[in-house]
C-alpha cells in the first residue's frame, strides 16, 4: 500500500494539469486575409487552442506593414488570440552585426 501514497496526487496533479499539457497554438503569417481563412479555423478548432496571428511586419527596405487581420472573423472563432511583431532577419542582422 506504500507503493501507491505517491499515485492519488500524481493522479490529480496530471488531471488538473492536462488542459495545459495538451495546450497547442499555431502561428498565423498571413498579411492579407482570404476566404479560405474561415474554413481553416473552423477545420482547426480541435487541433489548436491558442493563435498567434501577424499584425505587424518590419522589413529594412519596405518598412512597418501592419497586416490586415480579419478581426471578426478571430472575435467568432473564439480562441485566445496574441498579436505578433515580425522581425525580418536581415533587419536584425544589420542592427547587430554592423561593421
Amino acid at each position: 500500500m506504500m507503493r501507491f501514497r505517491f499515485l492519488i496526487p500524481l493522479l490529480l496533479l496530471l488531471a488538473t494539469s492536462a488542459r495545459s499539457i495538451a495546450d497547442s497554438l499555431v502561428y498565423i503569417w498571413q498579411r492579407v486575409w482570404q476566404g479560405g481563412h474561415a474554413a481553416a479555423l473552423r477545420e482547426s478548432h480541435d487541433l489548436f487552442s491558442t493563435l498567434r496571428v501577424l499584425g505587424l511586419q518590419i522589413h529594412p527596405r519596405e518598412g512597418a506593414r501592419i497586416a490586415r487581420v480579419n478581426t471578426s472573423l478571430l472575435q467568432r472563432d473564439g480562441r485566445p488570440v496574441w498579436l505578433v511583431v515580425r522581425l525580418d532577419g536581415s533587419w536584425t542582422r544589420q542592427l547587430f552585426f554592423r561593421k
